[in-house]
């Protein structure tokens, strides 16, 4: 048996014109058919992502899951399953929005949108390295933010006394009143968030050495064209003693200018994207071991693409 979504509009007929109820049913389908349209067009943007990463080329398997997932609709993406294979960043965001809203009595208050920001950060956070995370995270607030606004207009058309009930197919009903009204820059700013990523391998320029080693080190990370001033302390006792001691090899004996591999702690700050230069921004939190170095002339070379800069065989 075919499953259906059911939207019911209530309305006083004493103080509410019948036309204006239609009027506001065909502007709720239209604002969904907007809607899944934006989605999906963002594919765009996440596909030139995709290809830029080295083990990702044209015809394979995620690129052929972007080509299918841009020529499906809504429906036949969630009937098909594609979304579990190819977990796109706005496919995933999307349907975390429509879980959450599922799972809600009412909707009435900009908590409710707020607290959809867990649910974005779980469900459609890339599973992917955290190199792709710099990449694929800067491109998703502004449309989640569309999305929500194109999916809430119609609601605002509501009289005092006007109620949307959305059905699910397993029965759920949520109630939608007039007092769901959001602009988009108002959930964008919600969708804004820190994330802390663990035991992540970089590369980092170095720029200013601490010699001492009881204090942060100075350091350059490049992210898809971007340079990001960073500062760590370095918390692999061995490898600083051998450094004080000048113990270490020349590759491993950084200078200004040199690098090293390190696995750190790095916190991504997305900013909001109604930012006239929208980026991520990132911040060491701490440097808990030092793997290698590398002299002038290699880091710098291999510090002009940091996707480049992770070492994939970990050698």
């Amino acid at each position: 048996m075919e499953k259906n979504y059911i939207f019911k509009l209530q309305y006083n007929p004493e103080k509410d014109r019948l036309f204006n109820s239609f009027y506001v049913m065909s502007h709720f389908l239209e604002a969904q058919e907007k809607s899944s349209n934006l989605i999906l067009s963002i594919l765009d943007t996440n596909s030139v992502a995709y290809q830029q990463l080295d083990f990702i080329q044209k015809g394979s398997l995620i690129v052929k899951i972007y080509d299918i997932l841009k020529s499906l609709n809504d429906d036949e993406i969630r009937n098909k399953g594609w979304i579990y294979i190819g977990r796109e960043v706005i496919i995933a965001a999307k349907n975390a929005i429509i879980e959450y809203i599922s799972k809600k009595e009412e909707i009435n208050n900009k908590i409710d949108i707020e607290n959809i920001k867990d649910a974005i950060i779980e469900n459609a956070k890339p599973k992917t390295p955290a190199d792709q995370t710099l990449l694929l995270e800067s491109a998703g607030n502004g449309v989640i933010a569309s999305y929500v606004d194109i999916s809430l207009e119609p609601y605002k058309k509501l009289s005092q006394t006007q109620e949307i009930f959305y059905t699910n197919p397993d029965g759920k009903t949520t109630k939608i009143n007039k007092s769901c009204s959001f602009n988009a820059s108002s959930v964008e700013e919600d969708l804004s968030f820190v994330e802390t990523i663990n035991n992540i391998q970089l590369i980092l320029l170095v720029k200013k050495p601490d010699y001492i080693g009881e204090s942060q080190w100075d350091f350059q990370m490049v992210s898809g064209g971007n340079a990001y001033q960073l500062q760590g302390k370095i918390l692999n006792k061995e490898w600083l003693e051998g450094f004080q001691n000048n113990d270490l090899s020349y590759k491993d004996m950084p200078l200004p200018k040199d690098a090293l591999r390190v696995i750190a702690d790095l916190k991504i700050v997305k900013k909001s994207e109604k930012d006239k230069n929208p980026k991520v921004t990132c911040q060491i939190h701490q440097i808990l071991g030092v793997l290698k170095g590398f002299a002038n002339e290699e880091s710098i070379s291999k510090t002009s693409n940091f996707l480049q800069l992770l070492d994939k065989n970990n050698g």
